[in-house]
């Protein structure tokens, strides 16, 4: 098993219309309480988003064990007044370093509640599942439901990209 040599915490900020991704480490030496964090790329965002609401929420950061480097996801959540907190799409990106990023897709996850004002989809992230006859695949979970009332879930899907 290999052994970890950094730690990284994967967080969004800025403000409400201009959320971007930071990273943050820690140093991982045998016995690490991984509590003590310092900012990468100066404290400067290390990606924001040009797709979809063009905000970056709830971002979750795993290798890819499959085509190497890192795969992001994130929620996609407009911030534009009424619509805040409503949306049926996550986003994705794919980094072999954390410094440079493709230029993302936006991935619809509740076609069925495309016309649902009040759908809200939040909090995505992933696992690889691997298959030994090489049929490998990612499962995707992010929490949803309608926002106007508690019927929140918690919801996945599994896709081989």
């Amino acid at each position: 098993m290999a052994t970890c040599a950094a730690l990284i915490l994967a967080y969004f900020g800025g403000s409400p219309y201009e959320e971007a991704l930071y990273l943050s480490y820690a140093e991982a030496p045998s016995g690490a309480s991984g509590v003590s964090f310092t900012p990468l790329n100066a404290g400067q965002p290390v990606l924001n988003s040009t797709i979809g609401a063009k905000t970056i929420r709830d971002p979750f950061v795993n290798r890819d064990l499959i085509n190497g480097g890192f795969r992001i996801v994130a929620s996609d959540m407009p911030a534009d007044g009424d619509a805040y907190w409503r949306g049926t799409h996550i986003r994705t990106w794919h980094s072999k370093d954390l410094i440079s990023f493709d230029d993302g897709h936006l991935v619809t996850v509740m076609q069925d509640k495309l016309d649902d004002p009040d759908w809200v989809t939040w909090a995505p992230e992933w696992i690889l599942n691997p298959d030994p006859s090489g049929g490998d695949e990612f499962v995707v979970f992010w929490s949803g439901g309608g926002f106007e009332d508690t019927s929140l879930k918690n919801i996945w899907a599994a896709t081989i990209d």
